[in-house]
């Protein structure tokens, strides 16, 4: 745990027990306040790999449901269009793939789209 994160460690021994210089301290004590910290600590989340809180996981989550509840009642929802971009992938790092998929209802319109592709470049 020290070596793989040993700021984050010292900055949640810091905050939580005042201890500025964990390395006066016996090992065991030191992991002894390790398991004590709160499960959302910089050092524990980083060894479990999580870059959110289950709190801001959820309130993300919440967030992107409420923003497509809303975009789904306007005309750009009712076409597919212009969906909104997810809070929770952005916080999570995920890249979002452009859906550019477009339909059509008649083939007049397939050609006329085409004719503006290929004209246009």
């Amino acid at each position: 745990m020290i070596n793989v994160c040993e700021d984050k460690l010292i900055c949640d021994l810091a905050e939580t027990y005042g201890i500025l210089n964990y390395r006066e301290l016996p090992p065991v004590m030191v992991a002894t306040l390790f398991l004590g910290l709160r499960d959302n600590s910089r050092s524990k989340m980083f060894l479990a790999g999580l870059k959110l809180t289950l709190e801001q996981s959820l309130l993300a989550v919440m967030a992107d449901s409420l923003a497509f509840i809303a975009w789904s009642k306007t005309k750009d929802g009712q076409e597919g269009r212009n969906r909104p971009k997810s809070m929770y992938s952005a916080l999570m790092g995920e890249q979002q793939v452009e859906n550019d998929i477009e339909a059509f209802d008649s083939v007049e319109q397939f050609e006329e789209m085409r004719r503006k592709i290929v004209k246009g470049g």
